[in-house]
């Protein structure tokens, strides 16, 4: 996990983009409801972040409720 972290850090440094915060959730995506997620997407429709930075995006959700805020919000 924390050569994760350190990989998308680099990563943000070469590419010019900030990071808002970082986020690590142990509970399972396979269900909707989780708080970190929920309060990531409430962040990105605040305007106090613009954007997704993961590791794998297939691990952001397992869901079809969240699967679908995201592409929502993609749109």
């Amino acid at each position: 996990m924390a050569a994760q972290i350190i990989e998308l850090k680099e990563f943000s440094g070469r590419t010019g983009l900030r990071i808002a915060g970082i986020i690590v959730e142990k509970q399972t995506a396979k269900k909707p409801g989780r708080k970190k997620f929920n309060k990531m997407l409430a962040d990105i429709a605040t305007g106090e972040a613009n954007g997704i930075l993961a590791w794998l995006p297939d691990r952001l959700s397992r869901n079809s409720i969240d699967s679908g805020q995201i592409i929502y919000m993609l749109d």
